[in-house]
């Protein structure tokens, strides 16, 4: 048998299946064990649950995606600015060449 990763947002998924429609079908659904599904779900004493670590993980992705693209767009903003004065020094140079 081919061992395969699961993703969280996967786990969430059929941790939220298997509440809907049993353990034992949601694990033959999707081809995992149910001691797999139930070691993601046990809570150890004094610890949060495999799903809300999960949960949190995910919003915690999201949360670091957007403020990526916001970086991005700030990146690209401040390298815009720049070559937009470069260009100008580059013109106002030429302009007092052919002018001086």
């Amino acid at each position: 048998m081919k061992y395969r990763r699961v993703k969280a947002k996967e786990k969430l998924q059929i941790i939220e299946e298997a509440k809907l429609h049993g353990v034992i079908e949601t694990c033959r659904a999707y081809g995992i064990s149910p001691s797999t599904y139930y070691g993601w779900t046990r809570s150890e004493e004094g610890s949060e649950s495999t799903e809300d670590q999960l949960r949190k993980t995910v919003s915690e992705i999201r949360r670091l995606e957007e403020e990526n693209l916001m970086l991005k767009k700030l990146l690209a903003e401040k390298e815009l600015s720049l070559e937009i004065k470069e260009q100008l020094h580059k013109k106002t140079l030429h302009q007092q060449k052919r002018n001086g």
